[in-house]
């Protein structure tokens, strides 16, 4: 289990450098350096909610922000308290560890739904793995779904993975106990069939 979620991390933390670090450089490392146009937009939301809240829109006077801001509070609350750049935050830090999160949840969910850490390890392997391969174009772009065209352009979509894996675990013991039986019962079941 240990070895296969931390596989998936090194191959998902691999990918995401190369799709999304190696390509938005926090500084330029030349005239032709480009950033995609969105993360100067994050930064500045990140910002304001690092100096003001209720979060307003950086670009309109008194306009407030009511929607998708809780990434951008977690990567202000995340320089404050550590200390760090807010650059440095949003285009390093806080996209590989929320991924990172959302891996080691997953793996953890499907151990404990289950009862069996094979099954945890394969969705994480599944979700982060085989989920980036892009059957549309296997040869010219074998790779490209949720990293290159979905994690880092918002950070609504990769801070909602880690906070709705979080909440499914204590729904799937809850729904488990009403069912009458919990995800530990399995592990105990094993335990005396070995003794």
């Amino acid at each position: 289990w240990s070895w296969s979620v931390a596989g998936t991390v090194a191959f998902f933390t691999t990918y995401l450098s190369a799709t999304f670090l190696e390509r938005n450089p926090i500084l330029p490392t030349s005239e032709r350096t480009l950033q995609y146009l969105d993360l100067a937009y994050q930064l500045s939301l990140a910002g304001e909610a690092k100096h003001h809240f209720p979060i307003h829109l950086p670009q309109v006077a008194a306009e407030r922000l009511d929607y998708h801001w809780f990434g951008y509070v977690h990567m202000a609350a995340t320089s404050l308290i550590g200390g760090i750049d807010l650059p440095v935050v949003a285009l390093r830090l806080t996209i590989p560890a929320l991924c990172t999160a959302a891996i080691v949840l997953t793996a953890v969910l499907g151990w404990r739904v289950s009862g069996r850490p094979y099954v945890g390890a394969l969705a994480a392997v599944l979700f982060f793995g085989l989920g980036e391969t892009n059957f549309t174009h296997p040869v010219t772009m074998p790779f490209g779904t949720q990293a290159t065209f979905v994690i880092w352009h918002g950070m609504s979509m990769i801070y909602s993975w880690v906070l709705l894996i979080a909440v499914i675990a204590p729904l799937a013991d809850i729904i488990a106990r009403e069912r009458g039986r919990a995800p530990s019962d399995h592990d105990r079941s094993e335990e005396h069939t070995s003794e």
